[in-house]
């Protein structure tokens, strides 16, 4: 109805929903403002996984979908050296590193694609420690018995597990059980011996010499314990007490 020409009508019960919707509500996603997502970026926190690369004046080549990046100043090496001490955030590289922040969210995420960086876990990696190493504990026994495994469990990163070969089996076996340097190569000859495995040199050629063979395992079991083993000790793979 309507008084003096005045129109007392309600509106359009659906025109009305509308518009409540478009005033309270956002269609889709509400992206982050730059400065939360800076914020929210500078605490993503990051462990070095990779054992250390070589001099820095060498080029590092990282296969990606778009092709092959090569960087030749330095900075990954030097992210990569940084990460192998400790966790760390992105703020805290910036700091320590002097590298703008645009460009270390593309370094780092290099490094993360090439599997060289994870994320690190914190509180959640460690509670995961003790089942993680009980299972990896098995893995092992397993590979030992001639399973064709070769991964295990890595709790203080949040991707993936990591690559444990059967010679990294026997290595660490002999380690833990405290062998002498003296007979430390020649325990693991022999258990590569008892399960079939044939070792190849770097260019790819059947090692069947036993002097360079020899040679070759205990090259390989002291890069083991200089640098593979605190790794897998960081990434809570094993126990640190081996």
């Amino acid at each position: 109805r309507s008084a003096e020409g005045i129109d007392l009508s309600l509106p359009d019960p659906a025109r009305w929903r509308s518009g409540f919707r478009r005033d309270v509500f956002v269609k889709g996603s509400l992206p982050l403002s730059r400065t939360a997502q800076e914020q929210q970026l500078s605490q993503l926190l990051l462990r070095g996984i990779g054992e250390p690369r070589g001099e820095a004046s060498q080029p590092i080549r990282i296969d990606t979908n778009l092709g092959v990046m090569v960087d030749d100043s330095g900075r990954l090496q030097h992210l990569e050296a940084q990460l192998s001490q400790q966790p760390a955030s992105l703020a805290e590289l910036h700091e320590a590193l002097a590298i703008p922040p645009e460009e270390l969210v593309i370094l780092t995420g290099l490094l993360l694609h090439a599997g060289r960086v994870g994320l690190d876990r914190g509180g959640a990696g460690a509670a995961a420690r003790a089942s993680c190493q009980e299972a990896n504990a098995r893995v092992i026994r397993l590979m030992q018995g001639g399973h064709n495994l070769g991964y295990l469990a890595a709790p203080a990163i949040g991707h993936g597990a990591q690559p444990f070969s059967l010679v990294d089996a026997l290595v660490l076996e002999a380690l833990e059980q405290g062998l002498d340097e003296d007979i430390l190569s020649s325990c693991v000859m022999l258990g590569l011996q008892a399960t079939g495995v044939e070792l190849h040199g770097a260019d790819g050629a059947l090692l069947t010499d036993p002097e360079q063979t020899m040679q070759q395992v205990q090259a390989y079991i002291n890069r083991f314990r200089d640098q593979t083993l605190q790794r897998l000790v960081n990434l809570g793979i094993v126990d640190p007490t081996t």
